[in-house]
């Protein structure tokens, strides 16, 4: 046990339990206990509650990370997001274009918008393909929080209205729901835009190293 946690890494944390947390207390809050199936067995045992509550977040914040991801290819195919996430010089200048000349001499550089989705993908994966920078990671961490959240919040929302039991004041809960999920969604753009420039930087930096 204590091998796979030292194998987590922030985007774990933050980008998938995190939001599976809050998704689950949710979730337990207006619809079924989610912890019936181990009460069942072992009783009120606080270890297996809280291992149980773990590992069901941690299933329920991939099935959240992966929604956010499908979400985001939609966004990434129009021009508004890819001009809204894309530094308005991410592609300009010399340095940028020398630098994907020398990384990937057997590839175009983007002549229109359309094609900046996928040359800034591959900027972001290659400067990944021998070891993870650790300001990326600290980047992608917390830009997938954000992203999972939006998700979250959303569906946290819906779960209230759907299942609401009296405990919340509906419109209270949804005015909060709402500027979380407005919240989160700068959060997102901010984190996934901080992340695109540091990509850019270290991919200038080691076509440079190449060259030399």
């Amino acid at each position: 046990m204590e091998e796979f946690v030292k194998q987590l890494t922030l985007i774990d944390y933050f980008g998938i339990l995190i939001p599976g947390l809050i998704f689950n207390f949710a979730l337990g809050m207006t619809w079924n206990d989610i912890t019936a199936p181990v009460k069942n067995l072992f009783g009120e045992n606080v270890i297996a509650l809280f291992l149980y509550f773990l590992i069901i977040s941690y299933l329920m914040g991939h099935a959240l990370a992966q929604i956010a991801a499908m979400t985001e290819d939609v966004f990434w195919k129009t021009r508004f997001w890819r001009k809204i996430i894309l530094p308005e010089d991410y592609f300009r200048g010399k340095d940028i274009k020398r630098a994907y000349a020398i990384c990937f001499p057997d590839r175009e550089f983007p002549s229109d918008s359309d094609q900046e989705a996928r040359v800034s993908g591959e900027i972001f994966r290659y400067i990944q393909k021998d070891r993870r920078p650790q300001r990326i990671l600290v980047f992608s961490a917390f830009y997938t929080m954000s992203r999972a959240l939006v998700i979250a919040f959303f569906l946290g929302g819906l779960l209230l209205i759907l299942g609401n039991t009296g405990i919340f004041d509906l419109r209270k809960y949804m005015i909060l729901s709402v500027a979380l999920i407005l919240l989160f969604f700068l959060r997102w753009i901010q984190f996934e835009k901080k992340g695109l420039e540091e990509a850019r930087m270290l991919f200038i930096a080691m076509a440079n190293e190449n060259r030399d």
